[in-house]
């Protein structure tokens, strides 16, 4: 049978080969040689698909966008079912990476942080509305090394105990509030986080009122900023809009209107601590350090500025957040706050409020920190890692640019490492049957929870959170009964544990409870032991 091949074009034929051909050797080559790399990155693109991790197919273009629901990290954990320690997930057009596992986490953000410490943008939030100074979203390069240098210097595990009698003062004052209004309780522990870390930063007085001025300018700073980082603007996913007239872009103005606003702000509240120091007054704090240090570690006075204002920020949120879920916890499970409160009663006695003095003898207090920090997380994804270059783990492929998140509510209930009862509030588990701590959950940098990230991105200020949590714990369960409201039949009303508002950080749902002194010298002891710790001077 004669093969009918009439179809087949003749034009790569005449292409090449025919004499009269305007085109000469050359361009002929060059387009083999182009037609030629472009199938081949074509190929080289497949097989590298083929060998990412494993994950969601999703949709084309947007991917799994709409599959993830309103709590990213619950479906991440449910994924982890399916696609096991790592896997990779297209979010409209942007790849991620998702580490499940404390083994995988630790290999590729601790091990290999010099390739996997880099942030993505963040256009509106970091760019344009803190100038790039914020230190939580700055990129991996010298301008960052410097200023987390200096970071550290402010909040080592040695100057964080400078910082206690701060701490100390806002435990006792929280629990006093906490007896004058307790319908309250949501403000307070917004004040009191905040009232705390202006304190450690830049040495202020203790704001006693949820409606202080700064406090409310403060707390609008934080819901901007955090709102940005959340994705409120559409430039962060479409990078084009960047370039529009400005006319057309008033988010723009916006941003660099907060901006100025903002820096003249914290200029304002750095300015004030080098008043102090210039008249003699060096008392502890964030800024003062930073003023010390600045000249040795190279640091512009915005660079410092804009230093302090991030530790403000990242401080307030995170702490506002562990107190609410504490509060939380001791409702919905109160065999827990019984048991901190014997450890009290035991140690601490009734005559007066616990102190630092009692850390090491307060086993159960410690362990109430460890376990609200892992059993609801601040940020339970934390902030996005990007990788600055092509990488292989497990014989899977890792594209430069590639988003990394570490998925801490994944690893913080995973039942391999914490048990069955995971999902429960039980500070007991970092405990041994004797009372005495146990030895700290591996890869976990002794915190026995990866709530604080990994690598070079470590939360700097985590000795400064796991001291002022103590206390604050602490001092509430020595004051304060924290019970379920009870219906008109008597039946308890009990708040829900898993519900949670949240943008970059999870928050518990305000709801109503009944606190009530322990016992009668409560609030006399509260007075005295405020006045004792030099109220007045802090």
């Amino acid at each position: 049978m004669s093969a009918n091949v009439s179809w087949i074009p003749t034009a790569p034929a005449t292409f090449w080969s025919s004499p009269n051909d305007q085109f000469s050797t050359w361009p002929k080559l060059a387009v083999l040689a182009l037609s030629t790399f472009i199938i081949h990155r074509l190929y080289k693109s497949a097989s590298l698909n083929m060998k990412l991790p494993p994950g969601p197919r999703g949709w084309p273009v947007i991917g799994s966008v709409f599959d993830i629901g309103p709590h990213m990290w619950l479906t991440f954990t449910e994924w982890k079912k399916h696609y096991g320690p790592i896997f990779y997930v297209n979010l409209a057009g942007r790849s991620m990476i998702v580490l499940n596992t404390h083994e995988v986490a630790t290999e590729l953000l601790d091990k290999r942080s010099s390739i996997y410490s880099d942030r993505p943008r963040h256009i509106v939030a970091s760019e344009i509305m803190s100038g790039e100074y914020l230190l939580g979203f700055m990129h991996f390069d010298d301008k960052w090394k410097r200023v987390r240098r200096g970071s550290h210097e402010a909040m080592n595990n040695q100057i964080t105990k400078t910082y206690r009698p701060f701490m100390q003062v806002e435990g006792y004052l929280l629990a006093d509030s906490l007896m004058k209004a307790p319908s309250m309780w949501n403000d307070h522990i917004k004040r009191s986080a905040a009232s705390f870390i202006m304190s450690v930063v830049y040495g202020t007085k203790s704001m006693r009122t949820s409606t202080d001025p700064t406090l409310i300018t403060l707390h609008k700073f934080l819901r901007r900023s955090l709102g940005a980082a959340a994705g409120k603007y559409w430039v962060e996913f479409f990078h084009f809009l960047e370039y529009m007239p400005r006319w057309l872009a008033p988010w723009r103005v916006e941003a660099e209107e907060w901006f100025k606003t903002d820096s003249k702000m914290f200029e304002g509240f750095y300015n004030q601590v080098k008043k102090r120091m210039a008249d003699g007054d060096n008392r502890p704090c964030t800024v003062t350090t930073l003023i010390e240090e600045q000249k040795k570690k190279n640091l512009s006075t915005m660079e410092s500025v804009w230093l302090a204002a991030a530790m403000y920020g990242g401080g307030s949120e995170s702490t506002a957040g562990s107190l609410g879920w504490w509060i939380t916890a001791m409702v919905v499970y109160p065999s827990a706050l019984r048991a901190a409160q014997e450890e009290l009663d035991r140690v601490v006695g009734r005559d007066r409020m616990p102190t630092f003095d009692d850390y090491d003898h307060l086993p159960y207090c410690r362990a109430m920190v460890k376990e609200v920090l892992r059993w609801r997380p601040a940020t339970p994804l934390g902030v996005p890692h990007r990788v600055e270059r092509d990488d292989w783990f497990n014989g899977y492929f890792i594209p430069k640019g590639t988003l990394v998140v570490a998925n801490i509510w994944g690893m913080n209930h995973d039942e391999k490492v914490y048990g069955p009862d995971v999902h429960e509030f039980n500070p007991a588990r970092f405990l041994e049957g004797s009372g005495k701590p146990l030895p700290s959950v591996s890869d976990t940098k002794d915190e026995g929870h990866v709530t604080y990230g990994f690598g070079r991105r470590i939360c700097v200020g985590r000795h400064v959170a796991n001291n002022n949590l103590f206390i604050q714990f602490a001092s509430m369960a020595w004051a304060c009964n924290i019970q379920a409201k009870k219906d008109a039949q008597g039946n308890p009303i009990m708040p829900d544990a898993d519900k949670c508002t949240s943008d970059l950080t999870m928050h518990t749902v305000p709801f109503d409870c009944d606190i009530t002194p322990r016992f009668p010298e409560v609030p006399s002891i509260i007075a005295q032991s405020i006045e004792l710790n030099n109220y007045g001077q802090i």
